[in-house]
């Protein structure tokens, strides 16, 4: 590194002293990204088609893997090590056959229970996996207890309760949708009730989406604005209420992603068209203790034509995590994700994530899933649909400029931060600079340390965090 061009800042370090970090607590965003790539991968694997995070596990599926037989698909298993994963096991039911598409969905119920959907066989089905302190076995298969279709297609969980789409379903006609209930009786998944709302019509596709919240269940359909909230009244599951836009627009798949958190909802629009031909939008609905009411429609910053904004919804502690899967950021529908801070019904945009490491037509933010502390973000395709998924922290550091309370390395205090921005970090920084330290220098997260990472780092220097 040339010193003559350091003096002028080491200068402005000496002059500008102590910045203290004043971000609000709840200032957080994306940070720390992982890429993950299928170990096996090969054409049309659609790895990240579905995506599950519970606590220490991730599970990444992919419908079109010849890993077992010919596009029957894989479930792959991460066990996560501080802020890593790694590869653990791959997993799959006893009767999987070629075409079995497995991993169609993916959720977990608990830390070590693991529902897989295989819903594009007739008439589609979830496998049960559970954890035994070694490995994951498959404890039971679920099925519809009638002619379905689609069975699987989306699912939820909370506690003993499983919620179960089947968009396919010709409950009203060709393709109008159903959905499920399942509870946990001891240690069995039975069957509870079959949701047909009375207005459903042909191609609504009534079950695409699911979610479920402090015994709630709301579920979307791809055409026709049929989201419905399900409440259980007196041990039988009766409508709440549909959630109907205020603009009343029904052919920009309102209800094609959904995600519910106590009294707030979220419903995605992803082909809505107020900023553009399939620009996206996401609208929020609060109950009030009587009714649900719409209180905003979202829509994206960087929205552009075709972003597809809200293709993915997961809500949780707060936080909400979209997913803008044709999004043109370093390529033409690369994807982006979107986080926002939802607090007494207020919502405000914290961060967006680019993907580096991608391809055209990558299409990250097909999926999505979210634990308050990680997201992980679905890019089911690419050049040849291979796919590949990011596992982002979210809030990793509010203060991203402040590294160390000493640039000595012998000191207690290096390379921890102090709550300061001062020359120690200016200096901390610029000798992992020197030294390539990617881990540290690398402010852009490009895989390399560049002046636009030193310069990024001065900028975050400069204003104090």
């Amino acid at each position: 590194m040339n010193r003559y061009w350091t003096k002028p800042l080491i200068l402005i370090v000496a002059l500008i002293g102590p910045l203290p970090c004043t971000l609000n607590a709840q200032q957080v965003d994306f940070c720390n990204a992982q890429l993950l790539t299928p170990e096996f991968g090969q054409s049309w694997d659609q790895y990240s088609e579905g995506i599950a995070l519970s606590n220490d596990w991730v599970a990444i599926s992919s419908p079109g893997s010849d890993v077992v037989a010919l596009n029957a698909g894989v479930v792959s298993m991460f066990r996560r090590l501080g802020e890593e994963l790694v590869h653990y096991q791959d997993i799959w039911p006893t009767d999987i056959g070629p075409h079995y598409s497995l991993g169609w969905h993916l959720e977990f119920g608990d830390e070590h229970t693991l529902f897989v959907a295989a819903a594009n066989i007739a008439p589609g089905a979830v496998h049960v996996f559970e954890f035994d302190d070694t490995d994951w076995i498959e404890t039971q298969r679920l099925e519809p207890p009638d002619v379905s279709d689609g069975f699987g297609f989306s699912f939820a969980v909370e506690d003993d309760v499983l919620v179960i789409g089947a968009k396919w379903e010709r409950a009203r006609g060709d393709e109008s949708g159903a959905a499920y209930v399942f509870r946990e009786i001891g240690d069995s998944w039975d069957f509870e009730a079959r949701l047909v709302p009375p207005n459903l019509n042909v191609w609504n596709r009534f079950g695409i989406t699911t979610d479920i919240s402090e015994g709630r269940l709301l579920v979307g359909s791809e055409n026709g604005r049929q989201t419905y909230v399900f409440r259980n009244e007196g041990g039988e599951w009766i409508i709440e209420q549909q959630l109907i836009p205020d603009d009343g627009s029904s052919s920009r798949a309102f209800g094609s992603s959904v995600a519910i958190e106590g009294n707030t909802a979220f419903v995605g629009a992803s082909e809505d068209d107020d900023l553009g031909p399939a620009t996206g939008s996401v609208y929020q609905f609060e109950f009030d203790g009587s009714e649900w009411n719409q209180v905003r429609e979202i829509y994206p910053t960087k929205g552009e034509d075709g972003d597809l904004f809200g293709s993915s919804l997961a809500l949780r502690d707060g936080l909400l995590c979209v997913g803008a899967s044709g999004s043109d950021t370093l390529f033409e529908d690369a994807g982006r994700m979107y986080l926002y801070e939802v607090l007494n019904g207020q919502v405000q945009e914290l961060d967006t994530f680019d993907p580096l490491h991608v391809e055209s037509s990558s299409l990250l933010g097909h999926s999505v899933a979210f634990d308050g502390l990680f997201c992980l973000a679905g890019a089911r395709g690419g050049g040849s649909e291979t796919g590949s998924a990011y596992f982002i922290q979210v809030g990793c550091q509010s203060c991203p400029a402040d590294l160390t309370g000493s640039s000595d390395p012998s000191d207690d205090t290096y390379g921890i931060p102090d709550g300061d921005v001062d020359a120690d970090d200016f200096f901390f920084y610029l000798d992992a600079f020197a030294n390539g330290e990617i881990a540290i220098c690398d402010i852009d997260m490009d895989g390399d340390c560049d002046a636009a990472d030193f310069f990024g780092y001065l900028d975050f220097f400069v204003v104090g965090c």
